[in-house]
């Protein structure tokens, strides 16, 4: 009974039900037809009361009980309905400002039976008490309270017209003799879901534990958590949208997109009608990216919906070194198809036209690598370097000094750092010195990288920090995770503004700081120049050239970032110069500016969108996994994680165990067979030994058993 009670509308209030008879009866609480007579007699009272409330004076004899009849309002055969009612305007209920706290003056008019249902379930709700309907028709509406005390609420239509729902209470007694409860079955998980809706639009993440504390503040009620999660669910369901239903409305957003963004693109591919893919890029993002170096990252990510599938995006840097997203598309999986789809779109958005100044940086994704070097020839890609060193430990070469070597390779920005820390590896191991040989150093080492991009990154990062940026919004419905997305983007691009407005000096605070640390190591050098303009550079055990016309060191380091090194700035200071001069343009606050001056206009609500004839069906649903959704990135095994930070004892990972007892090793003394076969033959001789006293034990308890029963058969008898 209470899992249906629980599944009933928001507009429905628990019903008691009397199986003995369908008309059910009670001559305690039903009012006949016959009872209009009692009703006539309170009219000359109700027409002189200013008010219908209860309690007022004149009426305390007849137990806060008021009644009428429905001769008040009009006359059989009267040609003016309005000159024959009597000159009473009856109370209002108003369903937004009386709803939260509902009060029952007797006459109160209702718009609908069904606003009255929730105001009387309102009404339990608050006063902590259950009631039932006893009578509900057509013309009645009849609720008193579960436990039996003298609380009666009836209720009446109006007018005899069919087509008006207008219900008016007649009788009201609002005094509960019994005790409270803290369940109320009448909070409904519907109920609780429309009481509760903000705090779910304002979290979606909002724990079940602190709902249950919610509603126990509010109404001193307590809620199984079953009903609490429910409610939940509905919640999210109603906030973010059906996830099949969704796709139907793929065209309508698109256009939406298109008329306050103009511009932007958002195309969809099907397949025999299905949706397949989804390439979302905004005009503001493209128009930015002209200001940005020619540096993109380029990665995806898994979705954890219902349809699952893959989430692909490339990233640009700012000239606050920050991320700034360019375009995301939505495919069905990651492969080399789907990779030259998203890369063609993305080419025509951002027009590439020379290849050879722009640098692509990925984790050797599937597909990827040859997607880009059928479309993109001529550019640079590089390889993240910590998704290279993991391939790197999966060949078997493990440990901190190989890691340190390939890492000290990849950061050396000119040749003969490289030579050198090559050499070191193939000190301590000629095997990884071979297998890191055979991969291009263009494409993971500062040393062979061009200096067109002004980008010395090594990592991925930039589509990491990307895909945890929209990490709540990945397990949503399409169009509420792309509109989330949009939404994330157009407050970041409003932030961004704002920031490069309050931004002191003429450079970006992150730039600023790395020439403020390069600043700090140049004391320690000793420039000589050659001409006002060239310098030999004195290191403590080595020297460079630096050039400040051509904005160049020996190092590489100004050329590949764009910012001066430690030796620049030791010959930038001997002419007396300041150093922020020499930092490339691309890195100013006027650059930041002009990339996010261009702003993500909004869009209207799902019910303005434009109609579209472009209705995809959803794809076909992947089979779900077992197991609880994965919501993080996996972790690699020498990667720390919080937990085993705070622990004193490490795991035994790759330890081979070695017994106590017999001294073989993969296995310990628990699980060692030998110890088990030793202990079978005096298991044996103490099973021979132990037989026959159970046997005997077994006799006496068929014995014993017989006697019990015949024992509780004479008793019974």
């Amino acid at each position: 009974m209470n899992d249906v009670n629980e599944a009933r509308g928001e507009d429905e209030i628990v019903v008691e039900e009397d199986h003995s008879d369908n008309d059910f009866h009670d001559s305690e609480y039903e009012i006949d037809e016959g009872d209009d007579a009692m009703f006539e007699q309170a009219v000359d009272v109700l027409i002189e009361r200013d008010s219908g409330h209860l309690g007022d004076e004149g009426n305390e004899s007849n137990n806060d009980v008021i009644c009428f009849s429905d001769d008040l309002y009009s006359i059989e055969g009267s040609d003016n309905e309005e000159v024959d009612k009597p000159n009473k305007k009856w109370p209002e209920f108003n369903y937004v400002a009386d709803m939260d706290d509902p009060i029952f003056p007797v006459g109160m008019l209702f718009a609908d039976k069904k606003q009255l249902k929730v105001a009387v379930k309102n009404v339990s709700i608050k006063d902590r008490v259950n009631v039932v309907v006893k009578k509900d028709d057509k013309k009645r509406f009849r609720v008193v309270c579960k436990e039996g005390c003298d609380w009666t609420l009836y209720a009446r239509k109006f007018t005899k017209d069919v087509n008006d729902p207008t219900f008016q209470i007649r009788t009201y007694k609002s005094k509960h003799t019994c005790c409270k409860d803290y369940a109320n079955r009448n909070m409904d998980y519907k109920w609780l879901c429309n009481k509760y809706m903000h705090c779910f639009l304002a979290d979606p993440n909002f724990k079940l534990s602190s709902f249950e504390s919610l509603v126990y503040k509010d109404y001193v009620l307590i809620v199984p958590r079953s009903k609490l999660f429910r409610a939940k669910q509905l919640a999210l369901k109603t906030l973010q949208g059906n996830y099949s239903e969704q796709y139907s409305k793929i065209g309508s957003y698109a256009e939406e997109i298109r008329n306050t963004n103009p511009g932007s693109s958002v195309l969809c591919k099907l397949d025999g009608g299905l949706f397949q893919r989804m390439y979302v890029s905004f005009k503001a993002c493209v128009s930015g990216l002209a200001h940005c170096r020619p540096f993109i990252s380029i990665d995806g990510c898994h979705l954890k919906g219902k349809f699952g599938g893959q989430l692909l995006s490339v990233v640009g840097v700012d000239a606050n070194d920050c991320i700034f997203p360019i375009a995301y598309a939505v495919v069905e999986i990651e492969n080399t198809d789907t990779w030259k789809w998203f890369i063609n779109l993305l080419s025509e958005d951002i027009n590439i036209e020379n290849q050879h100044s722009w640098t692509w940086m990925s984790d050797r994704q599937k597909g990827l690598i040859s997607a880009l070097q059928s479309l993109f020839p001529e550019a640079e890609h590089r390889f993240c370097v910590r998704h290279l060193h993991n391939n790197f430990k999966n060949e078997g070469f493990q440990g901190k000094g190989l890691k340190d070597a390939i890492w000290a390779a990849a950061r050396a920005s000119n040749m003969a750092d490289f030579n050198h820390c090559m050499d070191e590896l193939k000190a301590k191991n000629s095997d990884a010195h071979k297998w890191l040989s055979e991969k291009p150093a263009k494409a993971w080492s500062r040393s062979h990288f061009s200096t067109l991009s002004k980008c010395d990154m090594l990592l991925n990062n930039l589509c990491e920090c990307f895909n945890k940026y929209i990490l709540d919004a990945r397990d949503k419905p399409i169009l509420t995770m792309v509109e989330n997305i949009r939404c994330k983007l157009m407050n970041r691009f409003y932030v961004k503004r704002i920031a490069a407005d309050k931004f002191s000096g003429p450079l970006c605070p992150r730039i600023q700081k790395k020439l403020d640390k390069n600043k700090e190591i140049s004391g320690q050098y000793w420039p000589q120049p050659s001409t006002l303009r060239k310098f030999q550079i004195i290191c403590p055990i080595n020297q460079f050239i630096v050039d400040l016309d051509e904005k160049s060191c020996s190092c590489r380091k100004w050329d590949l970032s764009g910012i001066p090194c430690a030796h620049a700035i030791s010959a930038i200071w001997f002419n007396k110069e300041h150093p922020e001069a020499y930092v490339d343009a691309c890195y100013t606050v006027d650059t930041q500016k002009k990339i996010y001056e261009e702003a993500i206009n909004p869009i209207r609500g799902k019910t303005s969108w434009p109609s579209s004839t472009f209705i995809p069906k959803p794809p076909i649903q992947q089979p779900k996994q077992p197991g609880r959704p994965k919501t993080k990135r996996k972790k690699e095994s020498d990667e720390l994680t919080p937990q085993r930070e705070k622990c004193a004892k490490l795991r035994k990972i790759g330890v081979s165990m070695t017994c106590s007892k017999c001294g073989q090793q993969g296995h310990n003394k628990r699980s060692c067979k030998v110890i088990c076969q030793n202990m079978d033959s005096q298991q044996s001789n103490d099973e021979r030994i132990t037989s026959s006293s159970q046997d005997g034990e077994q006799d006496r308890t068929r014995f014993d058993s017989t006697l019990i029963v015949r024992w509780m058969h004479d008793v019974s008898s």
